[in-house]
């Protein structure tokens, strides 16, 4: 069982350096999982959260917005919706510690400044212990 150390990042202070990590066999089944069955799929990513490491547990696909979602179409404010429904199921010491986009490489481009907006609204709506994190990303 392989843990992989994916990206540190500072800390909104500067000082602290944090790291967010990742078993091998969760990011691979995730990312082949991703390729057999979809072609677009947004979601969140949930993380047990430590003092120097937060370690990646899940990904929580964002599902379809049937009142008047677009299929394949990057809804912010569902994106947003549905950050707050699961932040509030979490239990202590488990958080959001960012969203993801998996769509074709023509696709995925006009993506990135979608995502970043939505880690900015994540940043703000989520509650303060979990947002403070959230400014690192």
């Amino acid at each position: 069982m392989g843990v992989r150390r994916i990206r540190e990042r500072a800390h909104e202070t500067g000082s602290m350096v944090k790291a967010i990590s990742i078993e091998d066999r969760l990011l691979t089944e995730h990312h082949e999982g991703l390729q057999r069955k979809t072609t677009f799929e947004t979601g969140l990513i949930i993380a047990q959260l430590g003092v120097k490491v937060d370690t990646i547990l899940r990904f929580v696909p964002t599902p379809e917005d049937e009142d008047d979602g677009k299929p394949g179409v990057l809804d912010m404010e569902w994106l947003l919706q549905h950050a707050n429904q699961v932040c509030n199921m979490l239990p202590g010491g488990i958080g959001i510690v960012g969203c993801y986009a998996c769509a074709t490489g023509a696709k995925l481009q006009p993506l990135e400044a979608k995502l970043q907006q939505v880690l900015v609204g994540l940043a703000k709506r989520l509650p303060a212990t979990v947002s403070e994190r959230q400014t690192a990303l």
